[in-house]
């Protein structure tokens, strides 16, 4: 018993990270939008360097609307049409774009006409919906698919 003691205060003493920005960032992802930004003003408000390390992890499904064409034809095959339609319900007009964008004409027009449909749904729902297709880009990422990163960056042949 006495070595199981000993064993157990320097186990007590031994300190691990863990978490930090990365995790927190992992959470705020998969958390709702609207609960995310809270938390991270309320951040912010105590520690303004924490809050942007933050950010900076942070994939949203805004940022979405940020990456290549090809990401996005991939996220297209992979989200459920369902998911998707939810998820741009109220996306900005730009993301929404990106997609329907990379559709032919007629899977567009059925796309649109579907999500008018659908009619009011509740904002639960669409926030449900886009952390879905969060964690498919970032399950693509991971699989090296595609690269989350700004369209915008160079590019070399």
């Amino acid at each position: 018993s006495a070595v199981l003691e000993s064993k157990l205060e320097s186990l007590a003493s031994y300190k691990v990270e863990v978490g930090g920005p990365r995790a927190v960032a992992d959470i705020f992802n998969r958390l709702g939008a609207k609960a995310s930004k809270e938390t991270l003003a309320k951040i912010e408000e105590r520690d303004e360097e924490m809050s942007n390390l933050i950010k900076e992890m942070m994939f949203t499904f805004e940022d979405i609307a940020k990456l290549d064409k090809g990401a996005i034809a991939e996220i297209l095959k992979t989200v459920e049409k369902q998911d998707l339609m939810l998820g741009l319900k109220s996306a900005p007009d730009d993301l929404k774009q990106r997609f329907l964008s990379i559709m032919s004409e007629r899977a567009r027009e059925a796309f649109e006409e579907e999500m008018q449909f659908m009619g009011a749904v509740k904002m639960k729902e669409v926030e449900g919906a886009q952390r879905k297709i969060v964690e498919v880009v970032n399950g693509l990422a991971e699989a090296g698919t595609i690269q989350l990163g700004s369209s915008s960056e160079e590019m070399v042949e």
